[in-house]
């Protein structure tokens, strides 16, 4: 049974302007999604980055004072972006049908952009009458940038190698200097709890018996077990992106909302297809693993 892990601390919210800044919205429950958007993440990946220490190899109580969660960020790939603007259309999109783009012209930025032909020309072919479209593409890629750093940046807070005044305590590392998050920090942003706690509540079988073997150990012998992450799961959260103040004067419209995005990170052993799309500083954002 594979488990669709919602990540709310994830999620993110920006309003499109040249000269503005990225608007966050404070986490909310997995609603109102517009469309779905994919990367590919490997399981390999995910299981060498989350962690945890248990001294029974049953694991029955996710909540029980002796386990520490680790996020080894170290191990999360250099080249790997979480960038929305970047992740792959795959729940309806804004095309009459999906084979009409190519792959590379399929990423949640162009649908963005062809949702503002549509609300603003009734079709989504109206892309061409904007006279600033790689503008516009661009735009949606750097703030998308910005949002998509702000959660790598969440990730190392709780990270093992996280700084003092984090949300880790100093006293919070074990022997090998690890940083490790205990039950005690009960925010969303304590994401290998999260991660813990939703698989046991969907395939708590997947803690039994050693389901999740150790995966090397501290400097005092304790093992670092993987978090038992299997294919055709996905952790996903959700963007949403809100079009410039008084975009919808261009054709005296009435004002629109903006288009939510749940962003999937699907576990395969598949790799993500590199689009050949956007300026060189595009193509080092997207998820390569």
């Amino acid at each position: 049974m594979s488990i669709a892990f919602s990540l709310p601390a994830f999620n993110q919210s920006y309003t499109l302007d040249i000269c503005g800044s990225l608007l966050a919205a404070a986490p909310d429950a997995m609603t109102d999604i517009s469309a779905v958007a994919t990367y590919h993440v490997k399981r390999s990946v995910l299981r060498s980055v989350f962690k945890f220490f248990s001294d029974s190899a049953d694991v029955d109580n996710v909540d029980a004072s002796d386990i520490r969660y680790y996020v080894f960020m170290n191990n999360w790939p250099h080249d790997a972006s979480l960038n929305p603007a970047h992740a792959s259309m795959t729940t309806s999109p804004m095309l009459a049908t999906a084979g009409e783009v190519l792959a590379n012209k399929n990423l949640v930025k162009h649908d963005f952009v062809r949702y503002l032909a549509y609300k603003l020309f009734n079709t989504v072919y109206g892309v061409d009458l904007f006279n600033n479209e790689l503008e516009l593409l661009n735009d949606i890629s750097s703030k998308g940038r910005t949002k998509g750093g702000d959660i790598i940046t969440l990730l190392k807070n709780v990270s093992t190698s996280s700084t003092t005044g984090s949300q880790i305590n100093a006293t919070d590392t074990d022997s090998s200097n690890n940083r490790f998050s205990l039950n005690s920090n009960t925010a969303n942003t304590n994401i290998c709890r999260e991660l813990m706690r939703q698989i046991a509540s969907a395939a708590a079988p997947r803690f039994r018996y050693g389901v999740s073997d150790a995966s090397g150990v501290d400097l005092s012998g304790n093992p670092y077990r993987e978090v038992p992450f299997e294919n055709g799961d996905s952790l996903n959260f959700k963007v949403t992106i809100t079009p410039a103040t008084n975009q919808h004067n261009l054709t005296s419209q009435s004002a629109f909302e903006g288009r939510v995005y749940k962003i999937r990170l699907l576990v395969s052993d598949n790799a993500n297809t590199v689009p050949i799309d956007g300026t060189a500083t595009d193509l080092t954002d997207y998820l390569k693993n």
